[in-house]
């Protein structure tokens, strides 16, 4: 009775697990395309990704539903986070003076 309650709690864990880590990689795919979209670059990404990547490999190895579905929990935080480190990177970009065009100093003709 024990080994049948142990495989019933291993395939359940699988599953979760399994549901989660798809989760969180379909949070970083969208993230890495909001990167590309607002122009930024690979230090935004990373910064956007990483804490997701964290939760990932945390998921992968964690044995218990209640600690996949925390993980799941603080992935969905991470998301939130790079959102807003994403929306702060767009409203300096827009901050930024406009290039004004100019001749250059030594115009060549």
């Amino acid at each position: 009775m024990i080994a049948t309650a142990a495989g019933v709690h291993d395939a359940l864990v699988a599953e979760v697990r399994q549901k989660a880590v798809s989760r969180i990689d379909g949070v970083v795919g969208t993230l890495t395309q909001d990167v590309a979209k607002v122009g930024g670059d690979a230090a935004l990404r990373s910064a956007c990704v990483q804490p997701l990547d964290v939760l990932k490999a945390q998921v992968q190895q964690d044995e218990s539903v209640a600690h996949v579905a925390q993980a799941e929990s603080e992935a969905v935080k991470a998301f939130d986070a790079a959102v807003a480190r994403l929306e702060d990177f767009v409203r300096r970009q827009a901050e930024k003076p406009a290039a004004k065009g100019r001749w250059p100093s030594k115009c060549r003709w």
